[in-house]
């Protein structure tokens, strides 16, 4: 893919499908991910999280969260976006993919075919692990995906990979004591230091999974206090 194509995606994402999208019920959001176990388990730990706040009364308005591992490649995750949004009930007002760059040689052209139809992209080069770092530390030099996993399980001491039941454990972990704060920080300084006529395969590290949690912000104020 060349990088005029991408700049041209970049600077006029037609959102014609948004409205597709809206409702008028609380916020709601899809948020497919290509892991079945990492990404899932941290989305589903935000989506408690949010739901033990509304339970004790400190937001008036749960927002509806489906979060699913869809277990696919990443050009097959669009295929996946496709079908939940036409086959389900619910009409999400929000709609996130999170997938990784890894060894897939279609990532640019997944994030670019998305994006054309209206879905938001939380991508990550070269893993999701790298957000999950950048709860502990700010990394800048690239590494790779087993060596991100790595980390992970270093600073968590947990088996987030191959257990369901570790993951989910997660994002209480990691954003305890300022962490969610701090990947934010961390991240949106780390996306800044590249040139945007870059494509998001030449960014290594970097990940846009911070912009997905700024939007559940308003569920999240106490953890991102000056963001």
């Amino acid at each position: 893919m060349s990088r005029t194509f991408f700049e041209k995606r970049k600077s006029g994402i037609p959102r014609e499908r948004a409205h597709n999208f809206r409702s008028s019920a609380p916020d709601s959001f899809l948020i497919l991910t290509e892991g079945t176990k990492t990404e899932p388990g941290y989305f589903n730990g935000i989506k408690q999280y949010i739901e033990q706040k509304f339970k004790q009364g400190q937001i008036e308005i749960r927002p509806a969260i489906c979060c699913e591992g869809a277990g696919c490649s990443t050009g097959r995750l669009l295929e996946e976006a496709e079908k939940y949004v036409s086959r389900g009930n619910k009409v999400y007002q929000h709609v996130w993919l999170v997938f990784d760059r890894d060894n897939f040689v279609d990532f640019d052209d997944a994030i670019c075919r998305a994006e054309a139809k209206g879905y938001r992209i939380a991508w990550s080069n070269v893993c999701f692990e790298l957000w999950l770092c950048l709860h502990h530390n700010y990394y800048d030099a690239g590494a790779l995906a087993h060596e991100w996993s790595s980390r992970v399980n270093a600073i968590t001491g947990l088996d987030h990979a191959h257990k369901t039941d570790e993951a989910i454990k997660l994002f209480p972990m990691l954003s305890a004591n300022g962490g969610l704060q701090k990947a934010v920080k961390n991240a949106r300084k780390l996306d800044k230091q590249y040139d945007e006529s870059l494509l998001p395969s030449q960014r290594n590290p970097c990940t846009k999974v911070y912009e997905l949690i700024l939007e559940l912000k308003p569920y999240l104020e106490e953890l991102l206090p000056d963001e």
